[in-house]
């Protein structure tokens, strides 16, 4: 990862810019997340790899770690969502997401599991949840800010060799869609934080009537900017 990501992914881990950026990009402007409604989950994951009983290897564990995952708490909704910074094009970004959203439900799993104290039916306990346990929504947020066009795959559909002979089972073939937001798509007039500006920045930065236009629109704000931001 480099530096550029990285002072994107530490900018989007701060609560107030976190929630900014989800009432912008997923709710058009509007306050529906507060910085204090968030709270910060781990970000790494290791996943041991399963053996067969007879092997008598040491078990292996594989590091899995996402850019910035936080829950939303806020009356009745109890969300995780995170966002993945990316400046440079993933061909493997929707099986890569849908990974990241495996193992966390996998991780839920295991809490439920952990904290649980009714007796399980059978059914149950083979399935390691009770019928009535439900497991919190995990949203994933792709946000790319590289400087060429996005040209990678958007869905796991669009990973997959479909020629004429495999659309036959297309249709019972699952799909996973990410969850793509590049600054182009966005207004940055619905962001109140520092990302005003940067989203600003990053959606005129090739072209050069509109920068100056954003720059003229908003020097005071620019003139005041934060070295968050700045950085």
């Amino acid at each position: 990862m480099g530096q550029k990501n990285n002072v994107i992914c530490s900018y989007l881990s701060e609560p107030a810019v976190f929630a900014d950026f989800i009432n912008g990009s997923i709710h058009n402007g509007k306050k529906v997340i507060l910085p204090h409604q968030l709270s910060t989950n781990e970000t790494v994951y290791y996943q041991k790899e399963n053996h067969r009983p007879s092997d008598k290897r040491t078990p292996r564990y594989i590091e899995r770690q996402r850019d910035t995952l936080k829950t939303i708490c806020n009356n009745n909704c109890y969300v995780i969502i995170g966002i993945e910074a990316q400046d440079k094009v993933n061909y493997t970004m929707p099986l890569r997401c849908m990974e990241y959203d495996v193992i966390e439900y996998k991780r839920q799993l295991r809490e439920l599991g952990q904290s649980r104290t009714k007796k399980l039916t059978n059914a149950e306990f083979l399935s390691g949840m009770a019928k009535d346990e439900k497991l919190n929504p995990v949203i994933t947020i792709v946000f790319y800010h590289g400087e060429e066009p996005y040209d990678g795959c958007v869905s796991l559909h669009d990973m997959l060799e479909l020629n004429v002979d495999n659309k036959t089972y297309k249709r019972f073939l699952s799909n996973y869609h990410i969850n793509l937001v590049r600054p182009e798509d966005l207004d940055e007039n619905m962001f109140e934080t520092g990302l005003h500006e940067l989203i600003g920045f990053l959606k005129y930065r090739n072209d050069k009537q509109g920068l100056i236009n954003f720059i003229e629109q908003d020097n005071k704000r620019i003139q005041n900017m934060d070295e968050a931001t700045l950085d």
